[in-house]
């Protein structure tokens, strides 16, 4: 018994360091059909647990200064 509370906890431990469609386009500044499109179409990395993704915010943090970077460069006209 006292295996499975542990293996639980290492389970719900992991789980908090991902974060979930809505956190990632909260932090992005994005629509959320936005960050689900990017993970359909490999522009973000993330799992999908069943039905729902999760995003390591490593993950996140490189889609983010990759799209702060594409919009950038549309800014100047170039």
């Amino acid at each position: 018994m006292r295996e499975k509370a542990l293996n639980f906890a290492l389970f719900w431990t992991m789980m908090e360091k991902f974060l979930t469609v809505e956190e990632a386009a909260e932090l992005l500044q994005v629509n959320n059909d936005t960050v689900r499109r990017w993970l359909r179409l490999g522009e973000l990395k993330g799992r999908k647990l069943g039905r729902v993704w999760r995003i390591s915010p490593s993950d996140l943090a490189s889609v983010g200064a990759g799209k702060e970077a594409e919009i950038t460069s549309k800014g100047d006209g170039k």
